[in-house]
């Protein structure tokens, strides 16, 4: 795993262009579980900390638990601007 800290802002992205991506994935998501609802597919997803799968006739069945992992920068002060990048 490696981590590389940047505190240099883009300049290409704003607030406005973020709201407008956020909404924009928001309502692709929603768009794609109601598609898989209709095709009788089961759509699995993270819920406090397990991961679920729903089946067609709405059963949730608990997949996995995941572990919490410890916070890796608590330490590092990380202000307004500053830009993360992990690998795994």
């Amino acid at each position: 795993m490696s981590l590389s800290i940047s505190t240099k802002k883009s300049l290409n992205s704003s607030t406005k262009e973020r709201r407008l991506l956020v909404k924009a994935s928001k309502k692709a998501c929603i768009t794609a579980v109601k598609n898989s609802k209709k095709l009788g597919l089961a759509i699995t997803f993270l819920e406090n900390g397990t991961i679920y799968k729903e089946l067609p006739n709405g059963e949730r069945v608990a997949v996995k638990k995941i572990k919490k992992v410890p916070n890796l920068i608590d330490h590092i002060q990380i202000r307004k601007g500053t830009i993360l990048n992990a690998k795994f």
